[in-house]
């Protein structure tokens, strides 16, 4: 079982390969191979779209966790329709648990640094100014949240930008569970993201998203989710020049209409939880039909050594 992530795609080749090689050799042993919660995509590269063509058609199931790009992909790759289920994404249930039934007042901020979502040091500098800024305007509590703990990731992105703030959150320990980062997040109004999972986190307790994009491969990320949930998420490209106004112009917009948008969200999410369950249910299925109708041999074993007079345990 290959579980959720973004890592059949263009922006990590050598993953993709590792992962459809992995999957293919079970599948040609005879053992079953399924994927859920998958973001598969951006998939251009000529050589993993061969790839792909070869090994995701022997597939017993692929769940996905968006409709906007993913079942065009498989299409494309001659995997049957029937063997694919779009759920949303596998955190949607996790998320939802963790929802508070008063609405939060704080705003939560994650920004992200990586090879796949480059960042430039004028971009950092402005989306530290606006929501320190913009909290003071709204008084509301700055929260940062941290999904990825790679060193060079959420922390060094994250943590400039709620530094001189006026009222900052504690931060989480390293390495905290993710019920407790969702339960974090539940005491926000609206969370300002450049990490995938931390929007997943917000959209489905009912929390509007402010998301921050600078390459195709997190564009599509959040269009699908975006796609997945109708309303709530604003999309900001880091590399817009007019970054400082478009930021400003996305939390203002989410600010006012969070009230409006809980419960469609938190409906959305229901239904996604109900799909992710219906495609474990289809997993679980398939481990049923590969149960062995052979009567289990019993190897009957030796007594083990004695070592001075003392059986050894």
């Amino acid at each position: 079982m290959a579980l959720g992530g973004g890592y059949l795609t263009d922006a990590d080749p050598a993953q993709t390969v590792r992962a459809l090689t992995l999957l293919e050799y079970a599948s040609d042993h005879g053992v079953r191979a399924v994927l859920v919660g998958q973001g598969i995509g951006p998939l251009e590269n000529p050589a993993l779209q061969r790839r792909a063509a070869e090994a995701l058609p022997k597939m017993d199931f692929i769940g996905l966790r968006e409709r906007r790009c993913g079942p065009e992909i498989l299409r494309r790759a001659g995997v049957s329709s029937d063997r694919v289920l779009v759920t949303g994404d596998d955190a949607v249930e996790l998320a939802y648990a963790a929802r508070s039934e008063s609405p939060g007042s704080s705003l939560g901020v994650c920004l992200r640094i990586a090879a796949y979502t480059p960042l430039r040091q004028s971009a950092h500098e402005i989306v530290g100014r606006v929501v320190r800024r913009e909290s003071a305007r709204y008084r509301a509590r700055l929260v940062p949240l941290i999904i990825s703990e790679h060193p060079s990731e959420d922390r060094p992105g994250t943590l400039p930008l709620v530094r001189g703030a006026e009222r900052v959150a504690r931060l989480l320990p390293r390495y905290s569970y993710p019920a407790q980062v969702a339960q974090r997040v539940a005491v926000c109004r609206i969370v300002v993201t450049g990490a995938y999972h931390l929007a997943v986190f917000a959209l489905s307790q009912g929390i509007p998203v402010v998301a921050m994009t600078s390459s195709r491969y997190y564009d599509d990320k959040f269009l699908g989710l975006a796609d997945m949930f109708g309303v709530g998420l604003t999309l900001v490209r880091l590399d817009d020049a007019s970054l400082e106004h478009e930021l400003a112009a996305g939390i203002s917009k989410s600010w006012e209409q969070a009230p409006s948008v809980r419960e469609e969200l938190r409906a959305r999410a229901r239904e996604q939880i109900d799909a992710c369950r219906e495609a474990y249910d289809r997993v679980f299925a398939l481990t049923e039909k590969q149960a062995d109708p052979q009567p289990s041999v019993v190897l009957r074993q030796s007594p083990p050594p004695q070592t001075n007079g003392q059986q050894q345990s």
